[in-house]
């Protein structure tokens, strides 16, 4: 595995956990309005988060570490 590969990997893990911790805030009352929704929408496609990661985000936010193992 290249060096390049383990970035990228860590890359994508700590954005996915920011993500998460983002979802968590969103969902603090109970709901997810459209303004959050829109927002949240906005900031997966940033992200680079796909639709299937979005989902499982959103079904588990709790689950997921803001920082990755890997630091």
């Amino acid at each position: 595995m290249s060096f390049s590969n383990l970035f990228d990997s860590g890359f994508k893990e700590r954005n996915e956990g920011h993500f998460a911790s983002i979802v968590r805030l969103a969902m603090d009352d109970g709901i997810i309005t459209p303004d959050e929704q829109a927002f949240l929408d906005r900031l997966a496609q940033s992200l680079n988060i796909v639709k299937e990661e979005y989902k499982e985000i959103l079904k588990n936010s709790e689950s997921i570490s803001e920082l990755p193992d890997t630091l």
